[in-house]
């Protein structure tokens, strides 16, 4: 990439003498720069060296990484560039400042850190460490050592050279180092989240699982994922192979689509973006907001663009409807709002099919017949805010009259059909047609009926009285003929003035009260599990009233089905606890990325066991399966819960950690002083651990192991 180097004017008079100084003390400005510019130090070399190697990686032949593990612990990488010539490696490689990138804005880096990565890992307060690098060029494979001096100097050392064998499998840069046994887990963490991004990705070895990302949409020049898919959160910019996140408070606000939880990420061309020299993070200058904005503003009009055409791609208005609703839904709280605003071929989309004071009346067919109870007699009930989007399947049928509706439904053949059934007076038809984008549609009007035969008054039996039947939402009980000798349940109001604020039934020996809509999820839930068939007629008796013996309140008969289905073993443990039980400053030492090399074993036991038991907490949680449901059914309607409780695994990590703390007092003091507050880490929302806290940790450490 190509280095911004200002151009500084000074104008001064009368100057006796002038002297250019440089930068003094080689040895401290190597160590603060490989150790002090790099917040992490092991995604560090991991991201530098896999650039290094995807840029100089021939088409069909991707790099080489091998991770660390107990058997073998080192960092491995090897690409099939050119590799590099002799001269170049001993005066230029390890030489801070010195690229073959400044000044090529088609290549990421041009500070000349990068090849001296491993340092940065390698570097700490006790010591440093050294690590090696094969160059295969030109028929010759040379070994080279670079590491530290005695004076604190970077040197490399030439081991020798050799002709190239066929197990040399052609010419190329090779990079190894050693790892600390800790620091295995991370480097396959990180290698994860780094080389998710690269295309094509490396030869990896032990395999990593990315998983397969699933896309909701792609334009030119950026795609948005599900979030649930993706190892990221909210948007991000890949240059070349690498994703950097976009820190959203820094962002310029240009964009209308966007939110800080888009998982979008955006292709920009190396160069219109400033990189911090550790490329760990964007640079927020002049030339990063000029190169967001571009990109968020060309997002906002090819996002709009191709949204527009794949809405009036669509047949119909119900279609077009539900289409934009499934594109609003990547946009977050705000996506309907700007997909309202597209319409389908010069209508607008509403949140209802009819406005509130349209002249209209509509509900969907067989859905009103099922809401009321067997043997009752169906009206017309108008629905209220109808999703247009739900109703691109239905047959429109369009009535004017309101006489003997259900037998023209049976006449016409429509009694089975999925049906939108529309109620308007043919004044305002036209009105109704345009709302609905003027699909074909049936009169049922025009459906003639026989006479209706005239007979004589039919005497009803004894045992069938007029009683109050609730409806499936439990709100309306329109009197009804029932025969009472049939087995029957019940509820009874809780309110002598009839009122349905609340319904009582009785579970065993328990009165319980409840709202209506409680008991009729529980019929609409029991339908949904298997219980029951069709909705039950359902009585509904006024305080005081006696039922026949033979009925039977709702809450006992509801019980006994799910009794009989339930199998409690099935049933998923209450889990009490989670990752916040555990000691807060004990989550903080992973959340800051404190590094453990020098901490005390049972520290570093610690942070590992809750880790493990956070990861195997995760295992218990599944989805719901239908005796999880039933359970909870059961709860709700009898109140007892068969859910047993899983072991609480962490008081013992609480005993520990309140061990270490009175063994160690002046770990609290150093951990939470603020003058070791670093960075915000984004993905860890904490501060970072600096470099100053962690010198003086290592230091305590060492003081305590003598």
């Amino acid at each position: 990439m190509r280095m911004v180097h200002a151009i500084q004017e000074s104008h001064t008079e009368g100057a006796q003498a002038v002297k250019q100084t440089g930068v003094g003390g080689d040895a401290k400005v190597v160590y603060a720069l490989l150790t002090g510019m790099v917040s992490d130090k092991v995604v560090y070399p991991v991201r530098e060296y896999a650039t290094n190697a995807w840029e100089v990686s021939p088409a069909g032949k991707p790099f080489e990484i091998e991770l660390p593990t107990r058997f073998n612990l080192q960092y491995s990488i090897r690409d099939f560039g050119p590799g590099l010539p002799h001269r170049f490696m001993m005066d230029r490689y390890a030489k801070i400042g010195e690229s073959t990138k400044d000044g090529d804005d088609d290549a990421v880096g041009g500070w000349g850190f990068g090849s001296k990565a491993a340092l940065a890992y390698l570097m700490r307060s006790d010591g440093a460490g050294s690590f090696t690098v094969t160059s295969r060029f030109r028929g010759f494979r040379r070994v080279y050592i670079i590491g530290v001096s005695d004076t604190g100097k970077i040197q490399i050392q030439f081991l020798g050279e050799w002709p190239l064998e066929p197990e040399d499998r052609g010419t190329g840069l090779e990079i190894v180092f050693p790892v600390r046994p800790d620091d295995i887990g991370r480097f396959h963490e990180h290698a994860k989240n780094v080389l998710w991004s690269f295309e094509p990705r490396p030869r990896i070895t032990p395999a990593i699982d990315f998983g397969e990302p699933r896309v909701l949409h792609r334009g030119d020049g950026w795609t948005v994922y599900d979030a649930q898919t993706v190892p990221f959160s909210g948007p991000q910019v890949k240059l070349g192979p690498v994703m950097y996140p976009i820190a959203w408070h820094l962002a310029p606000s240009v964009s209308n689509l966007l939110t800080r939880n888009t998982a979008i990420v955006f292709d920009a061309k190396i160069g219109t973006i400033s990189v911090s020299a550790s490329r760990e993070a964007l640079q927020y200058d002049d030339r990063t907001e000029a190169g967001l904005s571009a990109l968020f503003q060309h997002y906002d009009a090819d996002w709009m663009a191709k949204a527009r055409a794949e809405v009036d791609a669509q047949d119909t208005y119900f279609r077009a409807y539900f289409k934009a609703w499934d594109i609003a839904r990547s946009l977050g709280s705000h996506g309907w709002g700007m997909c309202r605003a597209i319409g389908w071929r010069g209508f607008e989309f509403d949140d209802s099919l009819f406005r509130a004071n349209d002249p209209i009346k509509a509900c969907r067919w067989p859905e009103l017949k099922q809401s009321f109870s067997k043997g009752s007699p169906v009206a017309f009930r108008g629905e209220i805010g109808i999703n247009p989007g739900e109703l691109g399947s239905r047959r429109v049928v369009i009535q004017h009259a309101t006489s003997r509706s259900l037998e023209r439904f049976e006449a016409a053949g429509l009694d089975s059909e999925l049906c939108l059934w529309v109620r308007v007076k043919r004044a305002d038809l036209d009105l109704a047609l345009e709302r609905m984008g003027r699909p074909d549609y049936v009169v049922l009007d025009d459906i003639k009926l026989p006479p209706r035969p005239k007979g004589e008054r039919v005497k009803r039996p004894e045992s069938e009285k007029q009683l109050k039947v609730l409806d499936s939402n439990f709100e309306r009980a329109p009197v009804q003929w029932i025969d009472t000798d049939e087995e029957l349940l019940f509820v009874h109001h809780n309110d002598r003035r009839g009122n349905n604020r609340h319904l009582t039934t009785y579970c065993g020996d328990q009165r319980r009260k409840f709202r209506p809509y409680v008991m009729a999820s529980w019929v609409r839930d029991a339908r949904q599990l298997g219980l029951l068939d069709e909705f039950p007629q359902i009585i509904l008796l006024n305080p005081g009233d006696q039922p026949p013996e033979h009925w039977q309140h709702l809450g006992d008969h509801l019980a006994e089905l799910i009794e009989a289905k339930l199998d409690p073993s099935q049933v998923a443990p209450t889990i009490p606890w989670s990752e916040s039980s555990f000691p807060s400053r004990l989550r903080e030492v992973r959340s800051r990325k404190l590094d453990l090399g020098c901490a005390p074993q049972e520290l570093r036991d610690l942070v590992y066991d809750m880790v493990a038991m956070s990861k195997n907490r995760d295992t218990l949680e599944r989805d719901d399966n239908d005796h999880d449901r039933l359970a909870a059914l059961l709860l709700s309607v009898s109140n007892t819960d068969v859910k047993t409780v899983a072991k609480d695994p962490t008081k013992p990590i609480r005993d520990r950690w309140e061990a270490f703390i009175q063994a160690y007092p002046l770990f609290e003091v150093l951990f939470t002083s603020p003058n070791y507050r670093g960075s915000w880490d984004t993905y860890g929302s904490d501060y970072k651990f600096n470099n100053q806290g962690q010198k003086a940790m290592d230091h305590y450490f060492a003081l305590l192991s003598k």
